[in-house]
This record gives structure tokens, C-alpha cells and sequence, in this order.
């Protein structure tokens, strides 16, 4: 129910914030797009940190990883993205 009260007026800042995330053309298959990506993993770990998860860019060979997590919590769910 607390779901269904909060959706309202949450739903088109969320939807907003996922469409600014999607434009980044972060196509990881083309080299000519690796700033896009890294600009892509910086945009989600600064929300990550504004939502007060403990984050962490970490350097691959490749592309940067984004890592975050909180405190576990058994009455709350494990979301693995």
C-alpha cells in the first residue's frame, strides 16, 4: 500500500531521470563512445550516491563497472542490476 501512495508523485521524476540516463549513446561495442560510457557510469553513480548507497567506480580493461550497495536488510528485497 505505502507503494501505491508513493508512485503518484514519483513516477515522472523517475521516468525523467532513467530517459536522461538512456540519451547518453553509451554503446559499449563502439571505442568511439567509451567518454559516453564512462560519462554514462559517473551519471549513475552520482545517483546511486544521492539515494545514499555506499558506490564505487571500479576501472576495468574495458569499460568502467558501477558498484554500489547498502546495508542488507532481510525484510527488504535484494535488487541485483
Amino acid at each position: 500500500e505505502a507503494i501505491r501512495a508513493h508512485l503518484p508523485a514519483h513516477t515522472e521524476p523517475a521516468l525523467a531521470a532513467l530517459l536522461e540516463w538512456l540519451r547518453i549513446p553509451s554503446v559499449s561495442a563502439s571505442a568511439a563512445h567509451a567518454p559516453d560510457v564512462r560519462h554514462a557510469a559517473a551519471w549513475l553513480l552520482s545517483k546511486f550516491q544521492r539515494l545514499g548507497l555506499a558506490t564505487r567506480l571500479i576501472e576495468t580493461q574495458g569499460h568502467p563497472t558501477v558498484f554500489a550497495h547498502t546495508e542488507q536488510l532481510s525484510s527488504r528485497p535484494t535488487v541485483l542490476i
